[in-house]
């Protein structure tokens, strides 16, 4: 497996600091008494929640028809309270699995880079390539490089060949934190329309490789936003080149070749601007979700696969603008946010020593203690049962959970590195209802393994 660098951890640390806050230690027992939980609560918890036999993909939907009108969603944005829980992971995969197989969804978002993406679905659609090895080296996350991700591939490859090309399944990368594959996609494909103009975006394209390659280090802002503005009216020239090139490939191929140059826009923007105020990542995340929908969604919905913390829709004053966030203000009840606990149990994550101040890489952690007083996950800790979702948005309000729930909850959200230290990992106060439309549910986490 191939490791990230110290130096891309650290950007997705960063981008997920607001995900840590110090909170207090609790014992081995259940950190709140019965007292501390009125009945009225718990036997409400109990009565809205809905059981889960489990998370394999495999199992029957029929305990997730109180999900059903997540099929006439445009998006559902699927969370994850870490990026390294098996559960959460084939959970997923089942939540997919049942959207394509009941509502007819036919692309998966994912939380990482578009380049990439491009090789994941051409092995996807046509074959092409060894998946083990482009997940390996070609992905650059360490997080989607699981077996659990790898087993929605292989199913989503077997559905692609029992279906004609027009009804496939799509895998689309809608982040933007590197360009490392989008100049020589964008050559291939202009080599096979139109070599005249490969030839004339080289310098474009050889520009930003090279400003690119430094990390921007040595770019003034007049020459930055030259870059850009080329690269912009590139994209626009593309229109009224639609045409000739779509006669050359597809119009699914043009439009897949037209955002890579959107995409190098995008990455240009977040590095050399990174230390603006604007949320660039998750603005231009939700843009591509919903260009993704648009081109690849064939009329249906979309799912999005993410952290919690991007698919929330962060309408209190204490974010800053997450994807879920810029969905909902786009889409309405049209994106619907899916968020994921737990209590205990194993992850894997890249470790981090606080001393030190380094990171000590990927390592599967464990957490045996209760949770946090009066979190979320403490509430859900002494429910009845121990796997299972709930419709936040659907509770009534004035009924005992939909009040404690808005009286400002923490939550335990865990990033790309963990420190060893559970309770440093509870989100500030946050009306839950507000940012998730369901919550899902598992009492203990197990590891998701690396291929």
């Amino acid at each position: 497996m191939r490791c990230l660098a110290k130096s891309r951890i650290l950007i997705l640390a960063l981008v997920l600091l607001f995900a840590v806050w110090a909170c207090e230690r609790a014992s081995e027992e259940s950190p709140d008494p019965p007292e501390k939980f009125p009945p009225a609560l718990i036997s409400h918890l109990n009565s809205s929640t809905q059981p889960l036999s489990g998370a394999d993909p495999n199992l029957p939907d029929g305990e997730l028809a109180p999900l059903a009108d997540l099929g006439q969603a445009r998006i559902v944005g699927l969370g994850e309270a870490t990026h390294g829980t098996h559960e959460f992971f084939a959970m997923k995969h089942r939540l997919f699995r049942w959207l394509v197989e009941r509502f007819d969804f036919r692309t998966f978002a994912f939380e990482c880079d578009y380049g990439e993406s491009i090789y994941l679905d051409r092995w996807l659609n046509h074959g092409e390539g060894d998946l083990d090895d482009l997940m390996r080296n070609t992905m650059h996350f360490w997080t989607w490089r699981t077996v659990e991700v790898k087993a929605l591939f292989e199913w989503m490859r077997r559905v692609n060949l029992e279906r004609p090309e027009t009804e496939r399944l799509h895998f689309v990368g809608v982040d933007c934190q590197y360009a490392t594959y989008q100049p020589a996609l964008l050559r291939e494909y202009l080599e096979r329309v139109s070599p005249q103009r490969r030839a004339g975006i080289e310098p474009l394209l050889a520009r930003e490789e090279s400003f690119r390659d430094s990390r921007f280090s040595n770019l003034s802002w007049e020459e930055y936003q030259s870059l850009q503005q080329d690269l912009e009216a590139e994209w626009r020239a593309w229109q009224d080149l639609k045409e000739e090139f779509t006669r050359q490939s597809s119009p699914r191929e043009f439009e897949t070749a037209r955002q890579l140059l959107r995409s190098l826009s995008q990455v240009n923007q977040f590095v050399f601007e990174r230390n603006a105020t604007v949320n660039y990542r998750d603005l231009f995340m939700a843009d591509n979700a919903l260009w993704a929908q648009e081109h690849f969604g064939a009329g249906r919905g979309i799912a999005f696969w993410a952290h919690n913390l991007h698919v929330a829709n962060d309408s209190s004053d204490n974010w800053v603008g997450a994807t879920g966030y810029h969905l909902r203000q786009q889409l309405g009840r049209q994106y619907v946010a899916v968020g994921f606990s737990f209590c205990r149990g194993t992850f894997s994550a890249w470790g981090y020593d606080p001393v030190s101040q380094t990171y000590t890489g990927l390592q599967v952690h464990t957490i045996d203690v209760p949770p946090l007083a009066y979190s979320v996950n403490d509430l859900f800790f002494v429910a009845d049962k121990k796997a299972f979702f709930v419709r936040l948005d659907r509770l009534v309000p004035g009924e005992p959970l939909h009040v404690w729930f808005n009286q400002g909850r923490k939550m335990l959200n865990i990033g790309a590195a963990y420190d060893g230290d559970p309770h440093g990992h509870y989100l500030f106060p946050f009306s839950v209802p507000l940012h998730y439309d369901v919550l899902v549910h598992f009492d203990r986490s197990t590891f998701a393994a690396q291929i």
